[in-house]
């Protein structure tokens, strides 16, 4: 998934298509770790909008299919107890 320019994969915490690479060049291979080191989904959406094309770009670069990389582990909601 390439674009000229800057391509932002989420947009409430900034993250670009690049940082995604960025990981994958820094060694993180984890979808859970990638999350971390970028903040990929960690923003109020929790990832709804931003978790495919983030995980999509990173089996790109491990040149794996998306199933392979794996997806994020999502919690649910807050609620008082």
């Amino acid at each position: 998934i390439r674009a000229d320019g800057k391509s932002f994969v989420d947009f409430q915490h900034d993250v670009t298509a690049e940082d995604v690479r960025l990981a994958h060049r820094e060694g993180f291979i984890s979808v859970e770790h990638l999350k971390r080191y970028t903040t990929l989904g960690m923003a109020t959406d929790q990832g709804k909008s931003s978790n495919i094309p983030g995980l999509a770009i990173m089996a790109e670069a491990l040149g794996k299919p998306i199933p392979e990389v794996g997806t994020t582990r999502f919690r649910p909601p807050f609620s008082a107890v």
